[in-house]
């Protein structure tokens, strides 16, 4: 037995050596690298305890303590409410300038103010039923001109006084009689009205037009006095029939053409109906529905449907005003439009051919676009993120004037569309096509 294992005892060594040479290694790799670094550790482990340890430091105690922390967030829950209260409002041109770089950078520098000089015609912003308190509001759109008065001076009291002379103009200087005007080149439906103050309404009615006519140097025009509209006596009519059509009172009728409630017209007469609009038929709505998913051709203007004297609605005449049909909130007693969807890559079109009577920013309608269609119908389209029309610009049915966006009371990307026939809001389905 012995001698067999002073045999076998050379090849078993060399089994183990085998065996074992990996894990000699390693070891050595522990003594000699991980043995030190653990060493190391420990050093730094047993001097930062002595530091660290709550017991042995009244500092790290504080730090350490649990409520520290509910401590920290309500201080600086508190200085919030105390900034917020303090906070003033900041505009865009004077943003930064509390900042201490700013006082660094400008330093008492004096604000340079520009002023810049525009052609645009200031727009005076009017009421909408679809803008409410609190709503974004805007300047108006454009710069008005400030004309210098000529004055003369005189002596008042020992003091010298400059006392402005004003004339009044041919065009607002107050009228009572209808006058003529002769068509002068560049002369625009609108620059008439304008002039005359009137509206464009009562010029196409006191001389039979359209928004689609054309005027021609040496036409010549009737100017009404004030808005309205002239009546020409029938048989059978009376100053109570009158009044009772254009819904206005008889004694503003018979003041303003010198006449009484018990006088007889005579027929053929023609009478001033001032505030007095011109009467137009309601569209019918069983068939014009069912052709509002009918897609508009925008492609050529032949395609286009011009506007008489009857009301551009009694045909179905309108056109789809977008690009998308799906309609997310409908016309009714608490929405007096459409609002149709559509994205930031597609346009919105004029419903049918007018003159844009305002282009530009007005609260909740953000950037609108209100074309005057003439007979008293107006259509508006709300919302847009750009604008192609100005005011005063003649547009045909089908005519890009916007591009879809959001602005003003919106959430998300439509078209706001509304249609008012005399001042009061109609549904719009019932005079699309």
């Amino acid at each position: 037995m012995i001698r067999l294992f002073v045999r076998i005892k050379p090849y078993f060594l060399k089994t183990l050596k085998k065996i074992f040479s990996p894990l000699k290694k390693i070891l050595m790799v522990l003594v000699i690298i991980l043995l030190p670094i653990y060493r190391l550790l420990s050093i730094v482990r047993r001097n930062l305890s002595r530091i660290y340890r709550p017991a042995k430091n009244k500092m790290m105690a504080v730090i350490a303590n649990r409520y520290l922390v509910h401590a920290i967030m309500a201080i600086i829950v508190l200085a919030t409410v105390a900034l917020n209260f303090q906070t003033t409002d900041v505009r865009a041109e004077s943003f930064g300038e509390r900042s201490l770089l700013y006082e660094l950078v400008a330093g008492n520098n004096l604000e340079i103010i520009e002023e810049y000089a525009s052609d645009t015609t200031a727009v005076e912003l009017t009421g909408s039923s679809y803008q409410n308190q609190g709503t974004l509001s805007s300047l108006a759109y454009g710069i008005s001109d400030i004309a210098t008065k000529d004055a003369s001076v005189t002596f008042i009291g020992g003091h010298l006084v400059s006392i402005p002379t004003t004339t009044e103009t041919p065009s607002t200087a107050a009228r009572s009689n209808v006058e003529k005007y002769t068509v002068q080149g560049g002369d625009t439906l609108s620059s008439i009205a304008s002039n005359f103050g009137i509206s464009i309404n009562t010029l196409l009615w006191a001389n039979n037009l359209t928004v689609r006519s054309v005027l021609q140097p040496g036409d010549v025009l009737a100017i009404l006095p004030v808005d309205g509209i002239t009546h020409t006596v029938k048989s059978g009519d009376t100053i109570s029939s009158i009044s009772q059509k254009y819904d206005i009172d008889q004694e503003t009728i018979t003041d303003y053409n010198g006449i009484s409630t018990g006088d007889v017209l005579a027929v053929g007469d023609e009478l001033l109906i001032p505030g007095g609009e011109k009467q137009i038929a309601s569209a019918s709505s069983s068939s014009a529905i069912g052709r509002i998913f009918t897609p508009p051709s925008v492609s050529s203007p032949t395609t286009t449907t011009s506007i008489s004297t009857d009301s551009a609605s009694s045909s179905g005449a309108m056109v789809w005003p977008t690009d998308m049909y799906v309609i997310t909130q409908y016309y009714g007693w608490s929405h007096n439009g459409l609002d149709i969807d559509c994205g930031y890559d597609n346009d919105n079109y004029a419903a049918d051919a007018g003159y844009v009577s305002y282009a530009g920013w007005m609260n909740g309608y953000g950037y609108l676009v209100e074309i005057n269609h003439g007979n008293g119908i107006v259509t508006r389209y709300g919302h847009h993120a750009s604008l192609y029309v100005a005011p005063g610009d003649y547009v045909y049915a089908g005519q890009p004037i916007g591009r879809c966006g959001t602005t003003g009371r919106s959430t998300g990307t439509h078209l706001h569309f509304e249609l008012r026939v005399n001042g009061s809001t109609k549904n719009p389905l019932e005079y699309i096509r």
